[in-house]
C-alpha cells in the first residue's frame, strides 16, 4: 500500500481484500496513533472472519476520539457484507458459451485406441444358461 492507494482504501472499504492482513498490522504498529489504520486493519479483519476482530475492535475504541463514528464505521462493514453476499448471490456462476464448449468436449468421439482399449475392460456377460453348465 502506498499514499495513493491509503486515501483508495478509506473512500471504498470494499477493496481492503487487496490488502494483507499482515500488511496492514505491520503498519498499525508502525503507526498506532492513526485511527485509518486501525479502521483498515478492523474492516480487514471483518471481511477475513478473524479471530482477532473483536481485539482490534477495542484497540481501535481506545484509541479514537468519536465512538460513535466507529459504530457507524462498524454498521457499514456490516452492510458492505450484506451487500457482497447479495451480489455474489445473484452473480451467474457460469458462462453459457463455456457450458457449451464444455458440452461439445464431452460429446466427442473417442480415439480408436481408447475404444479397443474400453472393449477389452469390458465384462463380457454369459447367458444364464452357461452359467449353470460352469458350476457343474
Amino acid at each position: 500500500m502506498n499514499s495513493e492507494n491509503f486515501t483508495e482504501f478509506l473512500i471504498d472499504v470494499g477493496h481492503v481484500d487487496r490488502l494483507s492482513y499482515a500488511e496492514l498490522k505491520s503498519l498499525v504498529m508502525e503507526y498506532p496513533a492513526s485511527i485509518q489504520l486501525w479502521k483498515l486493519l478492523l474492516a480487514k479483519a471483518y471481511f477475513d472472519n478473524k479471530s482477532e476482530y473483536y481485539k482490534v475492535l477495542e484497540s481501535a475504541a481506545i484509541r479514537t476520539r468519536n465512538r460513535k463514528q466507529l459504530k457507524t464505521f462498524t454498521e457499514k462493514l456490516e452492510r458492505i457484507s450484506k451487500e457482497m453476499i447479495e451480489s455474489k448471490a445473484l452473480e451467474v456462476p457460469f458462462d453459457l458459451e463455456d457450458l457449451k464448449k464444455q458440452a461439445e468436449r464431452r460429446n466427442t468421439l473417442v480415439p480408436e485406441e481408447t475404444q479397443e482399449e474400453i472393449q477389452k475392460e469390458k465384462v463380457i456377460e454369459t447367458p444364464v444358461e452357461d452359467r449353470y453348465q460352469i458350476l457343474k
